[in-house]
């Protein structure tokens, strides 16, 4: 119970922070405040918050399950597999790398180009999910009536499964949100109102999958093992650490840690709200400003927009001299710091991932899967397309990153 409280309370202070985030926002923006301190404030709050999240998640994953035995069962390549993972982490580092480096320049970097193929990547896995999941349905033989309810068994889609899913679902849903802080992106309104819907359908579908793996819907398949002569335990339910100890198993304190996610859930539900709302809001005034060669004005983002050197940039950066009558092609490529949270959130459900996986034992070696190489090609095809953007943009136009090269 006091590991509960404390995973409890670690979680709802950064659903605090946020949500006193998202308000000082909202406040700033309808009372039209232009102080420096205030857009100070709104610029560099995401980089503690960011190190703040970052401490929470590595204490959580740190975490031992103290069970006596093993939850050995084989995954679905499709949904959990190396050229799945390493697609997501491959999306996520170049993805944050490119972000980092926008700070401080005005040219386009092919940001847009990877967010894209992360978007696709993103309904394939949730679609490969749904499908699983209403392959089989509920059936006769399957349900089971208590107390005049009646229980489903999603019998294609196991529980491992499932909540591997969820987790890397999550990872992606969130990761989504950093191209959404580029300004090339917010200019292309068709593209953000496209990532934004497959954020909001991700996001239901993340919380549907966790529920449902909480409530013991999805079947177990747990397997026997034996190494010299000795066999292992096996445990008759699955339990992962997802900010809280999950479990579909029946245990006493089952429920309670479901609480804890449910309110991580929340908070990502919130943090949905905040870059969809900028991202919505913004995308028709940097639309027209690219299109037209206007300035960028009445921008809910904090704003570097001198076209500086990269160390003056910095430097200024620093400082922080707003302006909001800047052109587009001079204002920042990264036009928030929020990144780094987003960032943060996503590769805390990655290494949840990564750590349940090998809780479920070595998987056997097997050929890559249709969804894998697709995963895996579209990644690949994305990263080379932004990593030869970001390298003409270095060695064609030198201009647009000062003294950066």
């Amino acid at each position: 119970m006091a590991e509960r409280n404390s995973r409890l309370a670690m979680v709802a202070v950064l659903l605090s922070f946020l949500v006193i985030f998202f308000s000082f926002e909202f406040a700033v923006k309808k009372s039209g405040i232009q102080k420096g301190m205030v857009k100070t404030f709104q610029q560099f709050f995401p980089f503690g918050f960011g190190i703040l999240g970052m401490i929470i998640v590595s204490v959580l994953l740190a975490s031992r399950n103290d069970r006596d035995c093993f939850q050995f069962t084989k995954i679905e390549a499709d949904i959990g597999g190396p050229g799945i993972r390493i697609s997501i982490w491959a999306q996520g580092v170049v993805l944050l790398a490119m972000s980092g480096i926008g700070t401080f320049h005005s040219k386009a970097t092919g940001i847009k180009e990877i967010g894209a193929g992360l978007a696709i990547t993103h309904l394939s896995l949730a679609i490969a999910l749904l499908v699983e999941m209403n392959k089989g349905g509920p059936t006769e033989e399957a349900s089971t009536e208590q107390n005049g309810t009646m229980s489903k068994d999603f019998r294609n889609l196991t529980a491992a499964d499932a909540i591997l899913g969820a987790m890397i679902l999550d990872s992606q849903n969130v990761a989504l949100s950093i191209p959404l802080v580029n300004k090339e992106t917010l200019a292309s309104r068709w593209q953000v109102l496209i990532m934004v819907l497959c954020q909001a359908l991700g996001l239901v579908l993340t919380g549907v999958l966790a529920r449902f793996f909480g409530q013991g819907d999805f079947p177990v398949e747990l397997s026997h093992s034996k190494r010299s002569n000795e066999t292992y335990e096996t445990c008759d339910s699955l339990r992962v650490v997802w900010w809280g100890w999950l479990s579909n198993g029946k245990d006493k304190d089952a429920i309670p840690q479901m609480t804890v996610f449910w309110v991580y859930f929340a908070f990502r539900c919130l943090l949905f709200a905040q870059s969809s709302s900028h991202a919505l809001y913004n995308t028709w005034i940097f639309h027209d400003a690219e299109k037209h060669h206007k300035a960028l004005r009445r921008v809910t983002f904090p704003s570097l927009v001198e076209d500086l050197s990269f160390y003056e940039r910095v430097r200024r950066r620093i400082k922080f001299k707003p302006s909001d009558n800047t052109e587009f092609k001079r204002y920042p490529t990264t036009v928030s710091l929020m990144y780094i949270v987003y960032g943060m959130v996503s590769w805390g459900s990655l290494a949840a991932a990564e750590t349940a996986l090998t809780s479920f034992g070595e998987q056997a070696e097997h050929d890559f899967s249709v969804g894998q190489v697709s995963a895996v090609v579209v990644a690949s095809v994305t990263i080379l397309r932004g990593l030869w953007f970001f390298s003409r943009m270095v060695l064609v136009d030198r201009d647009g990153i000062g003294c950066f090269c």
